[in-house]
């Protein structure tokens, strides 16, 4: 059995090295790549419903001038001075409507700034949070009283905010109801062609998203936890 074991090649360090480096990486693009997921849904369900609209109101030229606006959400990131610790437990968060759509904005913030190192950015329950200042012994936060897997850190701060795609050029065709038809036939078209869009990407994510945690689970030495899983479960809570 020595005599087999000395003869085996040496393991490479950097190899392993490299593994964890891919791993923390793919950590911190799930909340990305789950937002821009849920963002792309977003937008489906407004294009399917401006869609709808339009072929009610395709008759109507004052309807349809109305409703050739189609309307999209975008997000506005903005970078904070110093990473913090906030609640994402429902309870702890303020919840609001824009357009139909559940906003959730933390205002329960439980330690500003918080100077922990090495936590993944926008992760709901990372255990590096236990060592955060604001738990204590039972892993529970001192401020909300809630545990630490509700818990996440912000390096920037999302805001959306509604948008419209105008075609000044066909509003102004529209004259009649013969162009008005004809104009909401094309822009359904075009919303068609960007569902498709956004569907292709969306796909693309999640297919993207499975070979990651494929490939963590295959060659990762600790255990992995998949993150955007968890993400997308708390979006879906939320």
């Amino acid at each position: 059995l020595l005599t087999y074991i000395t003869q085996l090649p040496p393991h490479k360090i950097q190899n392993t090295l490299s593994i964890n480096e891919s791993r923390r990486l793919i950590v911190q693009l799930s909340r990305p790549l789950a937002d821009i997921a849920n963002l792309i849904q977003i937008n489906v369900t407004q294009m399917e419903r401006q869609e709808k609209l339009l072929n009610l109101h395709a008759d109507d030229v004052e309807k349809l001038k109305d409703n050739l606006l189609v309307p999209v959400t975008n997000i506005r990131v903005e970078e904070l001075t110093q990473p913090r610790t906030v609640c994402t437990n429902l309870q702890c968060c303020e919840v609001f409507q824009v357009n139909g759509n559940k906003i959730c904005h933390y205002k329960q913030v439980c330690h500003d700034p918080c100077y922990l190192e090495e936590v993944p950015k926008e992760i709901v329950g990372s255990p590096e949070l236990v060592r955060c200042d604001a738990m204590n012994s039972q892993q529970h936060c001192n401020y909300c009283g809630c545990s630490y897997l509700k818990h996440m850190h912000i390096y920037y701060q999302s805001f959306t905010y509604e948008d419209n795609i105008v075609d000044d050029n066909v509003r102004s065709q529209i004259t009649t109801k013969e162009n008005a038809k004809r104009a909401a036939e094309n822009l359904i078209r075009e919303i068609k062609q960007r569902r498709a869009e956004y569907e292709k990407e969306q796909n693309i994510i999640i297919k993207n998203t499975a070979k990651f945690a494929h490939f963590l689970q295959n060659n990762a030495i600790t255990a992995y936890n998949d993150a955007y899983q968890s993400y997308l479960e708390y979006l879906i809570d939320r």
